[in-house]
């Protein structure tokens, strides 16, 4: 099995988010499958693992859900986001975006990036945590309240 295949297959733990989650709990991702994952611990060791909640992503949101993820609790700079999207270099998604401040069109090459957005939220709310706009800079994931969120689970 090559390296990137080996990756692939692995799953993915979000340090900074898993601190604000309930510590029974478990987040993780696996990029193979686009797949995100909450699974439940309990204090007996007898007891495995549960699944709680599983969802898969398309490619496109999956592009642009993962920077969130990992970016946690940063906001994503729209540049960052768009880049991932695209699949282009961040330098040409500042420059896009730059050309497009300048012309007045911002909101349209930001329409893709907020309806996959969007779908998004709808996907990742069974989590406990969402998707937040910060006008003129970018998104960035929330635990809408972290005391209600421990005591949900």
């Amino acid at each position: 099995m090559r390296p990137q295949e080996r990756e692939a297959d692995e799953q993915e733990v979000f340090p900074a988010l898993q601190l604000v989650l309930p510590e029974h709990l478990l987040l993780t991702a696996q990029s193979r499958t686009r797949s995100l994952f909450s699974f439940s611990f309990s204090l007996q060791p007898d007891i495995p693992p549960s699944l709680m909640v599983h969802q898969q992503f398309t490619p496109t949101e999956w592009r642009v859900l993962l920077p969130l993820l990992r970016g946690f609790p940063s906001v994503i700079p729209y540049e960052t986001l768009l880049a991932a999207l695209h699949r282009i270099k961040l330098v040409e998604s500042r420059e896009l975006t730059r050309l497009n401040d300048r012309n007045g069109s911002s909101r349209e090459i930001l329409r893709p990036l907020r309806d996959t957005i969007s779908r998004l939220r709808t996907k990742v709310q069974p989590f406990s945590f969402d998707i937040a706009t910060k006008t003129g800079k970018g998104y960035v994931i929330t635990i809408p309240d972290p005391v209600a969120t421990r005591a949900q689970w």
